[in-house]
């Protein structure tokens, strides 16, 4: 089964440390959604992932790595 996209609404400790190769290999999409804003949007970027913070302190600026094409809602849902 295919994972469109990580979400994070924890802060938990074990979450904290993820292997990030791994995850990149089980999603569709590298994109993480980070409701605890517990990660560095450089980081994330250099990894690959698309990442957006949500919530307080979220930044407005949105870091998309060059080789990750945006879609559109429209443009996803068309993928097969």
């Amino acid at each position: 089964m295919a994972r469109t996209l990580c979400l994070l609404l924890t802060e938990w400790e074990e979450f904290r440390v993820v292997d990030w190769e791994r995850v990149r290999g089980l999603v569709v999409r590298p994109l993480l959604l980070d409701g605890r804003n517990l990660f560095s949007q450089a980081e994330l970027a250099s990894r690959g992932f698309q990442y957006i913070r949500l919530g307080r302190n979220a930044s407005a600026e949105m870091i998309v790595p060059a080789s990750l094409p945006v879609l559109t809602y429209e443009q996803h849902r068309s993928k097969p």
